[in-house]
């Protein structure tokens, strides 16, 4: 199992990482209803953990089609108390959260985990890949 960060600023920083992302922006920006001109930080990885999103953070959830980069519907991730199981409440829990560990994701598709905050202008985005996909010509960590 192993986990790549890279620090973006732009969005060609992005686009050498993942190809094709360019095209996938705009949608992935309209669906979390941010101002980022792109992510600030991309994590590759090929580890299997739930999402734990800090108070006040954002987050989303995207099933992209590797072969044609298409974009599933986002699915909508609570933080703060609405992420806590509290008594019968009927928004919290991670049946409905979509928090939970996704496993055995096909070697055609990616799982993306966006977690942002505007007013602190932060996008950070988890690409979770099988680790046969896991890409091999990556370049090495940058801060």
């Amino acid at each position: 199992m192993s986990s790549v960060s890279f620090k973006c600023s732009k969005m060609a920083d992005v686009e050498a990482l993942l190809p094709g992302f360019k095209a996938i922006w705009p949608t992935i920006k309209a669906t979390c209803r941010t101002s980022q001109r792109c992510p600030k930080r991309i994590t590759f990885t090929d580890t299997v953990v739930p999402v734990y999103l800090n108070d006040g953070e954002c987050g989303k959830r995207f099933s992209l089609d590797l072969r044609d980069m298409s974009l599933s519907a986002g699915l909508h991730i609570s933080s703060g108390e609405w992420a806590c199981f509290v008594g019968s409440n009927p928004h919290s829990g991670t049946s409905t959260n979509n928090d939970q560990a996704v496993d055995n994701i096909p070697t055609t598709h990616a799982l993306l985990t966006c977690a942002y905050h505007d007013y602190y202008r932060y996008f950070t985005m988890t690409i979770q890949v099988n680790a046969v996909n896991m890409p091999k010509q990556l370049p090495k960590e940058t801060e």
